[in-house]
């Protein structure tokens, strides 16, 4: 070690890698869930308008800041399709880039027409939006073949209540599996 060794710039420690939920599960999980059951007529109109990426894009922007980074996804790979089940208003949002147990291929934002302004109120019913996500399931010690590919959950503002075993991951089976919980629920 020479005289003048202290001088020389020691490498500054790295930060620890940061803990806590990847952005992609933040996303669809909490940022996209806290505005679509405070706002759920707003939200969706505009996840049905042409400026449904700018909507998502801000949102994107939200867990970035929160999260510290990105998630996997811009708002141009995410696909958004607006649809009726049966006596419902729903969005289902197409989430691409599953990678990790509970993060969700499909959201989706459901109020039932009966809840919607109307002559006798200019309001959205209190409480009357749903939010449900098909996430991708951990296999607790079963092979990838044995385990079921996915849950079917619905979130409220406060929990999380999981529904047992969903379809295969795909549009038609998301809003199927969806169409039939609403009907055993009105029933």
């Amino acid at each position: 070690m020479g005289l003048f060794d202290f001088l020389k710039r020691k490498e500054e420690p790295r930060p620890p890698e940061r803990q806590g939920p990847r952005p992609d599960y933040v996303f669809a999980h909490y940022a996209l869930r806290s505005f679509a059951l405070s706002e759920p007529l707003q939200v969706l109109g505009m996840l049905a308008s042409p400026k449904a990426n700018r909507f998502l894009d801000l949102i994107i922007e939200t867990v970035t800041k929160q999260c510290g980074n990105a998630p996997s996804f811009t708002s141009a790979d995410i696909k958004v399709h607006p649809l009726r089940i049966r006596d419902h208003a729903v969005s289902i949002v197409e989430l691409p880039g599953v990678e990790q147990p509970a993060e969700a291929y499909f959201v989706a934002l459901v109020l039932p027409i009966s809840a919607l302004p109307s002559d006798e109120s200019d309001e959205v019913t209190e409480g009357s939006a749903r939010y449900f996500t098909l996430e991708k399931t951990l296999s607790m010690g079963e092979p990838d073949d044995k385990a079921p590919p996915t849950v079917f959950c619905e979130w409220n503002h406060d929990a999380h209540a999981n529904y047992g075993e969903g379809p295969a991951p795909t549009l038609k089976g998301f809003a199927d599996t969806l169409a039939n919980h609403l009907s055993s629920a009105a029933s």
